[in-house]
């Protein structure tokens, strides 16, 4: 049976919003408020008091150039908040977690299939590297590869269906990944 999900939006400062007339016991939590350090600041701090303890706040725009006092927010946040740590960035979006339930996110975006399941596979990209003293799961498109050629579209396609799977076409694959694998280089 499906759960109704209750959006919510409260489209004003969070310096004007109170805990009482939002409530505490949110799962899910997108910030895409002030751009200013401390706008970006009480944002997350307010989001912090909001949020259930295995609760997910996304910031938007967190290491854009044009927005800097966001980033700025971000690491002033996660340095006092040692509750708190980065999960995920991709997407201009920073997934921001409790320390405590971080592990039973990611162990299903640390593993291929599981990212698979969620479409993200070629072109985007994945590793893994610290991120003020925490692992850092980035999802990104490289700028060596052509989101709009031939090529591209192929992996996507042949990732995202399964007959191409199907064992009697391994030989065009395997031609089409050499033939690719050339055009890297």
């Amino acid at each position: 049976m499906a759960r109704s999900v209750e959006v919510r939006v409260f489209a004003k400062s969070s310096t004007e919003l109170t805990q009482e007339e939002t409530g505490r016991n949110y799962r899910f939590i997108h910030i895409d408020g002030g751009h200013s350090a401390n706008e970006a600041l009480s944002d997350l701090r307010f989001a912090a008091g909001a949020t259930l303890e295995e609760g997910v706040i996304a910031v938007d725009d967190p290491m854009t150039p044009e927005w800097p006092g966001v980033a700025e927010a971000i690491f002033h946040f996660l340095s006092s908040e040692k509750r708190f740590c980065a999960m995920v960035a991709g997407f201009n979006k920073m997934l921001l977690v409790r320390r405590d339930c971080a592990a039973s996110y990611t162990r299903h975006i640390d593993r291929e299939e599981g990212r698979a399941e969620y479409g993200m596979t070629y072109p985007w990209h994945f590793k893994q590297l610290p991120f003020m003293n925490d692992p850092l799961r980035i999802f990104f498109i490289p700028s060596f590869v052509d989101r709009t050629s031939i090529g591209t579209k192929w992996i996507r396609y042949y990732q995202t269906h399964r007959w191409p799977k199907h064992p009697l076409l391994g030989p065009v694959v395997s031609l089409g990944k050499l033939l690719l694998g050339r055009n890297k280089r």
